[in-house]
């Protein structure tokens, strides 16, 4: 009778230590050469070819180790199948993408009605800002529970600086106020960008195209390592909706170019202005998010420095805001507004990615 294969951890062959360069597959004792491996991962000590559990296992500085073996389904045995296993002493961190597209759907739902109300009394005067920022609030801290609640990413509570790869912060419980100040700032801020013809698309376009990269080289762990960023698995999916973002604001900005046809109105950009919060979030770039969405966050630093000035001191530090106002005001043409600022986005796009290798 055929004794049983044997369990092990690393299936290592003798005189194989734990850490190699080398590129290595075992066989079992008295099998042929070329066939493929059959082994036990489950200790039901089966490892015949009516209950085969392929493994494929190689060597790349470390010993890292690929399991794709599905759960037995052998009479009498309850073994599981085993996922995916990084180097030696990491964790499995992975991402649960509920909010991704609760915030988006949640956020253009108030800025539908916002403009619903607008249409029916037909003036600017839609839903009042109080309540407006009540329910954003409200829908952020539903998605930050969501994240948390489902999420098996260990360092969610961490807060990650460019250009410094080991200058980490613990925010603790904070992280719950500071999330909530980047999934709302972030979507009133491309709320205020969207004042002329195709100002606010093209900078979502490039912000939408940087994450779609840094969501990708987050996703995969011989990148992250390279890069030294934080390995989220599962974070890769991301790239997919960025690209969305990216397609449907291509297909906006189509019949938006001046003269404009159509108009985002607030159901789109609070939509988008939280889906890229919380793709800042989910991939743990929020600092790079505010690097690479410099406009949007110059937008709002504008209106918050209006207001507060003139309630202060009676006095207007700009002639209008949000900023792109004040240009118009001293006579630029709103195409040279608008193509100024994209170029100031493309730039702040190139430096948010430079932070990637420059740490």
């Amino acid at each position: 009778m055929r004794a049983p294969l044997r369990s092990s951890g690393r299936g290592h062959r003798r005189g194989h230590s734990g850490s190699c360069d080398r590129n290595w597959r075992v066989r079992p004792a008295g099998s042929v050469r070329g066939r493929p491996r059959l082994r036990d991962r489950s200790g039901c000590g089966r490892g015949s070819r009516s209950h085969p559990q392929p493994v494929k296992v190689r060597c790349r500085g470390w010993c890292r180790v690929q399991r794709r073996a599905r759960s037995c389904r052998a009479p009498g045995c309850s073994a599981t199948g085993h996922g995916y296993r990084g180097a030696p002493g990491t964790r499995r961190r992975r991402w649960r993408g509920q909010s991704r597209p609760a915030h988006t759907f949640s956020f253009g739902l108030i800025g539908a009605f916002d403009d619903i109300k607008k249409i029916r009394t037909k003036s600017s005067a839609g839903i009042s800002l109080k309540i407006k920022i009540l329910f954003q609030i409200l829908l952020a801290l539903i998605g930050i529970f969501i994240l948390y609640a489902f999420s098996d990413f260990s360092e969610i509570k961490n807060l990650y600086f460019p250009f410094f790869k080991n200058l980490i912060i613990n925010l603790g419980w904070f992280f719950v106020p500071f999330y909530l100040f980047v999934i709302v700032g972030s979507s009133n801020a491309v709320n205020l960008t969207d004042g002329l013809d195709g100002l606010a698309t093209v900078p979502v376009i490039l912000v939408a195209a940087c994450f779609a990269f840094i969501s990708y080289v987050t996703g995969n762990i011989v990148f992250s390592d390279y890069l030294h960023i934080p390995y989220i698995g599962g974070a890769g999916e991301v790239t997919v909706f960025c690209g969305a973002i990216i397609g449907s604001c291509l297909g906006f900005l189509w019949f938006n170019a001046p003269p404009a046809k159509i108009f985002m109105g607030d159901t789109g950009s609070l939509a988008l202005g939280g889906s890229l919060g919380s793709i800042g979030i989910i991939t743990k770039h929020e600092i790079v998010l505010a690097i690479t969405g410099g406009l949007f966050v110059f937008e709002a630093i504008s209106v918050i420095v209006q207001v507060l000035s003139f309630k202060l001191t009676g006095k207007r530090v700009f002639k209008m805001a949000p900023v792109h106002h004040h240009f118009e005001k001293k006579g630029w043409p709103e195409s040279t507004v608008v193509i100024r600022f994209w170029i100031i986005s493309i730039i702040l796009a190139m430096i948010g990615l430079a932070t990637l290798k420059l740490r």
